[in-house]
């Protein structure tokens, strides 16, 4: 009789081990309970969710050594299985030592990415699922898994609209003539409804275009979630103020789309300030002191050499009294006042090209306007290079006690 090789009881040690091998696996896995299963589209959110785990030691004679169950991280996903988009991760590591058959359980707190959130709103989807895998040391490259699902509020059905824009000035004025090299930057304030991502644009039009067809360049790209309706207000980057001329600025939405044409505001660098310029833009109406009403039309003569007007409203007293020193004169053009006296920024107005001499404010533009208050009108004339070549003096206007400017007896 041949003598046995030595590798055969090696191998049939390795046979007789094998069953119990075999049934060395995490058995299940399962989420007992989540804290929240709703997340809200805009924001992060957070979750403590309970795992449990069970399986079965290796069958062996004698006690089975020590083991981990361990998962080393999850990953949000669309579905359980088969998943198809990956939307991010959690690192977090569960872990726990175990002997023989166990069942143990792990709580973890989750912190879910407002990005992570609205990526699945983006792919479609109505919710998405944290994915984990545990796995023990009896059986190293055995996995069994269970996902947390979370429910998206705030969605599509939540209909994210931008209902109103202001643009304006870092002085909250909406029209500047500025000095060359003079600092300046503007504001875009959004009221919006709804859930959802706003992508918008600062575009700037410089003097080598705006005195035909404005061509705009891009400054920034913004991009930003919004969560359960409200009120953002967005700082453009710094504007140019190096050429003499006339700048437009606006912020342009382009996500979500918008029931109103985008907003422009106007600056001019030039090369005198408006005292500078000689008093000699004629008003026509309205007259000194009426009242302003939605179809009050502002008018004045036409000056040579313009390329563009300018009408400036500026606050003056609450009880609408005359300033310091101004007699109410019958005479309109005795009531004017100089308006070199007007030192603050305007706070509302409207850009117009040359050959308007005329305009009737928009509703926005009356919006930045309080009941039962005195302003100060006047019309600025500015010439193609950007300098301001003529200015009106500046007239009084009041506005009805009553928010809507409707028309009363003796007004």
């Amino acid at each position: 009789m041949k003598p046995i090789d030595a590798k055969y009881p090696i191998l049939l040690l390795l046979l007789l081990l094998l069953p119990g091998l075999a049934r060395a696996v995490v058995n299940s896995v399962s989420v007992t309970s989540v804290s929240t299963s709703r997340v809200a589209l805009g924001q992060p959110a957070t979750a403590i969710i309970r795992w449990g785990v069970s399986g079965s030691g290796p069958a062996a004679t004698g006690a089975p050594p020590p083991t981990i169950v361990r998962s080393t991280g999850g990953t949000f996903q669309d579905t359980e299985d088969a998943p198809g988009i990956i939307l991010g991760s959690t690192p977090g590591t569960l872990s726990s030592t175990v002997t023989g058959s166990y069942s143990v359980s792990f709580t973890e707190s989750v912190v879910i990415p407002a990005s992570v959130i609205y990526k699945a709103y983006k792919n479609g989807l109505a919710s998405f699922v944290l994915y984990r895998r545990f796995n023990d040391g009896y059986a190293p490259g055995t996995y069994a898994h269970a996902a947390a699902t979370f429910r998206i509020t705030g969605g599509a059905n939540a209909g994210f609209n931008i209902n109103r824009q202001a643009l304006y000035f870092d002085d909250g004025s909406r029209l500047r003539l500025l000095s060359p090299g003079q600092p300046l930057s503007a504001l875009s304030e959004l009221r919006y409804s709804g859930s959802g991502l706003l992508r918008g644009v600062w575009e700037l039009a410089t003097p080598e275009t705006t005195d035909g067809e404005p061509v705009y360049r891009r400054l920034q790209t913004v991009r930003r979630v919004l969560g359960g309706g409200g009120r953002v207000l967005l700082p453009s980057p710094a504007l140019d103020t190096a050429l003499a001329g006339r700048y437009l600025v606006r912020f342009r939405i382009e996500e979500p789309v918008t029931g109103f044409d985008d907003l422009l505001i106007e600056y001019h660098v030039g090369r005198a300030e408006p005292q500078q310029a000689p008093l000699d833009l004629e008003l026509d109406t309205p007259r000194h002191g009426a009242f302003l009403h939605p179809d009050t039309h502002f008018r004045w003569r036409p000056v040579a050499g313009a390329s563009g007007y300018r009408l400036e409203l500026f606050e003056g007293e609450r009880d609408a009294a005359p300033l310091d020193g101004l007699m109410a004169w019958q005479d309109t053009r005795q009531a004017e006042l100089d308006p070199r006296r007007l030192r603050a920024a305007p706070v509302s107005g409207a850009a117009l090209p040359s050959g308007q001499t005329g305009v009737t404010l928009s509703d926005l533009s009356r919006g930045h306007l309080q009941p039962g208050r005195g302003y100060w009108w006047r019309v600025l004339a500015i010439g193609a290079d950007g300098r301001l070549i003529s200015q009106s003096m500046a007239r009084r206007l009041h506005t009805p006690a009553n928010r809507h400017g409707e028309r009363s007896e003796g007004g």
